[in-house]
């Protein structure tokens, strides 16, 4: 026998009656007959005292969080391929899984197409994926919705790629959209081996790491561009100092 009842917090202003519910509480007891209607509502009335202050406690482990890993971003000597490894730590500790990818869009024969620049937790083939459309595929809901992609693992449609992460054993996932310099960039995609593994809530947070990341991805790419123009201005500099000593 068991008992389950839902952890609310109130939405709205004063006085609104509106409740969400944020977690489960599940208790349960070997015998049959183990819990009366008068144990029923004294979970709900648990459940109700006890949603606010999983909220907090939620919430304050999504802003530690998000302020560790913007530090980690921060850090001059990342690059583009040790970004996921340097807040992997972080991430596994408010959104566990099992795969992570950075992925960029690319273009082939001026048709849409992606290369994952860095994955964690299991290998990715891309000659696999090459068998499906693009254009039936999560990435490309990311490029005209410009929004994350929540991937439940129920049914195939629309993304018929989810044929193949299921045969590698990832069932759910998220993808979120990293924006560079205004422009549509790649992608973060985060993959369970449950289904139904993330919620709503996971995706948001996933999506402000995100932006994280598309912070950390340009200042990666104008560091670069600086680096190649001082690289060049020296060759020229060079060029032009060798070019004095000849004529003299």
């Amino acid at each position: 026998s068991c008992v389950v009842a839902p952890l609310l917090v109130r939405e709205g202003g004063p006085g609104s009656n509106e409740n969400r519910v944020i977690a489960v509480m599940f208790m349960a007891a070997w015998s049959r007959g183990a819990f009366t209607d008068e144990d029923r509502g004294l979970a709900g009335m648990l459940g109700r005292e006890a949603g606010p202050v999983l909220e907090r406690i939620l919430a304050a482990e999504e802003r530690d969080t998000l302020r560790h890993i913007a530090e980690r971003l921060m850090v001059g000597s990342i690059g583009l391929e040790t970004l996921i490894p340097s807040i992997k730590a972080s991430l596994a500790q408010v959104l566990p899984h099992d795969l992570t990818c950075l992925v960029r869009f690319t273009k082939e024969s001026g048709s849409p197409w992606f290369e994952i620049l860095h994955t964690e937790g299991a290998r990715v083939d891309l000659e696999a994926l090459r068998r499906f459309p693009f254009e039936r595929m999560a990435p490309a809901e990311i490029l005209r919705s410009g929004r994350p992609v929540l991937v439940t693992g129920q049914q195939h449609e629309p993304f018929r790629e989810m044929i193949y992460f299921e045969s590698i054993g990832i069932r759910s996932g998220m993808l979120c959209p990293l924006v560079v310099r205004g422009e549509p960039y790649g992608f973060l995609a985060i993959g369970n081996q449950r289904r139904n593994a993330f919620s709503e809530r996971d995706l948001g947070l996933a999506e402000q790491i995100s932006h994280l990341l598309s912070q950390a991805v340009a200042n990666i790419l104008a560091y670069e561009e600086i680096r190649t123009l001082k690289e060049q201005a020296e060759r020229e500099n060079l060029y032009l100092r060798e070019e004095v000593g000849t004529t003299l």
